[in-house]
């Protein structure tokens, strides 16, 4: 009888921004305790152990002392599995997790679920506000912290009556936190972007324009491939199956009128399933000094950082033009800095001005409340249709 094959041990490791120790079995994290602890090594033993004989200590009953970092670990696999695109990728809100859960990690990893109150789930929003976040955003955050303990709950690995206290924590309400307010997203004058696109390059350039005769997102712009735009009609399209509310089950239509279409035909003669806007192009195209000398290769496409940076960029050296070649304080520019999510606003200021509010809905592809979403898939795109051949 063939014997069973011994399975090798993990390693026993640091995890250094909490001082944890942790092994990985299978793409699963294990929290051990305070690394080189004497408990720690304990439960190494132990765990080792029960390798040993053939037995998986990732999977039994949940520990009576479950720490919040094994529940943040168990967290985050669910939501790998949960939060996915149309494609089956982890969706963006994966990373959203990350990001909001860095100060519950970073104060309470070590603390008993079970001793988690509402108390520190007030030290937790104060390290947000710490660092800096503003009040809309540390509300966010802090629903996503509760959504942990939520999912903790539904899986039996949280008492009831800790998520009940942590819903007792009220969000913040303007004037009565220290969290900033920042102002209103105000539309970017035309005159400020005429003077900023001779400095673009062209691939930015592109998605600026066509950010501006469509009205539609940064995101929607930068990830747009070839086979996602559709020539056939008098106006192209574009159906995106991968947008901010695909997972509401919401249609997303980009337009694209005659200005549109001719900005668009030089990027489509590429393959199929190329991104339009690729950086690597613009390296080669443009010969950008700082690009080229990165020790980080351009990516396929402009990510939301890579596309502000470029505009950020163009501001600057369109200023400085303006001034005759010499920095000026921000008080002075001719040509402030501004960044892509303004072009949407000003769009839609536009588009509301001449054509109405409803209309402006349509075009930037906002849900409406009055109308069934029979009528407002096909009675919309008729009218959005109208307006992207007048402006775009």
């Amino acid at each position: 009888m063939p014997s069973t094959p011994v399975r090798k041990a993990p390693r026993y490791c640091l995890h250094k921004a909490t001082g944890s120790a942790r092994v990985r079995i299978d793409g699963r994290t294990i929290w051990l305790g305070k690394h080189n602890s004497p408990e720690s090594l304990q439960a190494y033993a132990r765990l080792v152990a029960e390798l040993s004989a053939g037995n998986d200590p990732s999977i039994g009953p949940v520990p009576e002392d479950l720490t919040i970092l094994e529940l943040v670990d168990r967290f985050l696999a669910w939501a790998k599995a949960h939060y996915r695109t149309p494609s089956g990728e982890p969706g963006h809100e994966v990373t959203n997790y990350v990001y909001a859960l860095r100060p519950l990690l970073s104060l309470y990893g070590e603390t008993p679920v079970r001793d988690f109150t509402p108390r520190c789930l007030k030290l937790v929003r104060a390290d947000m506000i710490r660092r800096g976040w503003c009040r809309q955003s540390v509300n966010k955050q802090m629903f996503r912290v509760r959504n942990v303990f939520r999912m903790g709950v539904e899986e039996e690995l949280v008492p009831v009556a800790v998520l009940q206290a942590l819903l007792a924590v009220r969000p913040l309400r303007r004037g009565e936190t220290a969290a900033a307010d920042p102002a209103p997203v105000q539309p970017v004058d035309v005159a400020t972007v005429d003077a900023t696109l001779p400095w673009l390059p062209k691939q930015v350039r592109a998605m600026v324009q066509l950010q501006m005769l469509t009205g539609a997102r940064g995101g929607e712009i930068r990830l747009l491939k070839r086979y996602d735009i559709d020539t056939s009609g008098e106006v192209w399209t574009a159906r995106l199956v991968e947008h901010k509310n695909a997972h509401r089950g919401r249609p997303r239509t980009l337009l694209f009128g005659p200005q549109a279409q001719d900005i668009l035909r030089p990027y489509l003669l590429r393959p199929a399933d190329a991104y339009l806007f690729s950086p690597t192009e613009a390296v080669r195209d443009q010969r950008r000094q700082d690009r080229a000398d990165s020790k980080r290769p351009p990516g396929q496409f402009y990510d939301k950082d890579a596309y502000a940076r470029c505009i950020t960029r163009a501001c600057d050296l369109a200023d400085r033009w303006a001034h005759g070649g010499a920095a000026v304080a921000d008080s002075d520019r001719l040509v402030p800095r501004w960044h892509p999510h303004q072009l949407r606003h000003a769009a839609a200021t536009m588009i509301r001005r001449e054509f109405g509010l409803e209309a402006a809905a349509v075009m930037l592809g906002h849900a409406s409340a009055l109308i069934t979403d029979a009528v407002y898939a096909e009675r919309d795109e008729a009218k959005a249709k109208q307006i992207a051949l007048k402006i775009g």
